[in-house]
């Protein structure tokens, strides 16, 4: 201990640009002396440059918990259509994925994954959960499913942005139920919607983009078409009243 003590003297006593406190820098964690090593990293200014960045890490990893609206029309009375804008969503959660990977945010980029993935493969979220699981297990970006309802399959595909990570195995930790909770919890306060109506406007994408309603309901999961029909014709004719009162 004192030797510690007479290192950590003969630091003090030294100005902040002498080349030898580099030198005892290497020594300090050569012999594990901890609080010798924080008072050279002060000295040299390296312990303020840290804390800026730490300050920096947290000021974005709070970023990432304000909203972010998504553009959106009424929901239309009598259609599924939430009218959450697909690729204004698909963009934005998108980009507060990008984010949370650069401060390697596990939590947030788990979040913002499985969200994108339900609105690319109009799922619902525990679907996108059990999906985001595989993915991580397994390293496969198109595989089946057996949907949360009816257990038909549905064919999932996982976005080319979505990385595979040590770290998202912690999404393993999580219950999907109670992760199902959360996220949708953290989607209405962050996007001001629910989760569902990230399923909804991927229906409504494929439906304004002229998809069969036939195919539409394969790719949804949906054993009847008849929902998705009616759906279709009525979104239409609403759009088709707007264009005319214009």
């Amino acid at each position: 201990m004192s030797d510690e003590k007479d290192f950590l003297k003969k630091i003090r006593n030294m100005d902040p640009d002498d080349p030898g406190l580099l030198f005892l820098l290497k020594q300090a964690k050569e012999k594990g002396y901890k609080e010798a090593i924080e008072e050279i990293a002060k000295k040299l200014g390296l312990k303020e440059d840290e804390e800026k960045e730490e300050k920096k890490k947290r000021k974005r990893q709070n970023d990432l918990n304000k909203p972010v609206r998504l553009n959106k029309k009424d929901k239309a009375k009598g259609t599924w259509d939430y009218g959450v804008d697909f690729l204004d969503a698909k963009k934005k959660i998108t980009d507060l994925y990008k984010k949370a990977y650069d401060i390697n945010d596990t939590i947030h980029e788990i979040y913002t994954a499985v969200l994108l993935i339900q609105l690319s493969n109009g799922l619902r979220v525990r679907e996108a959960i059990d999906s985001f699981k595989r993915f991580i297990e397994t390293g496969e970006r198109e595989f089946y499913i057996t949907a949360q309802k009816h257990n038909n399959h549905r064919y999932v595909v996982i976005p080319s942005v979505i990385k595979k990570k040590v770290t998202y195995n912690a999404v393993f930790s999580y219950d999907s139920k109670r992760l199902e909770q959360v996220i949708y919890h953290w989607c209405k306060k962050v996007f001001g919607v629910n989760t569902h109506s990230l399923r909804y406007a991927f229906i409504t994408h494929l439906a304004e983009n002229g998809v069969d309603p036939a195919i539409i309901a394969k790719i949804t999961g949906h054993r009847k078409i008849d929902r998705i029909v009616t759906y279709t014709q009525t979104s239409k004719a609403i759009e088709f009243l707007k264009k005319v009162a214009e």
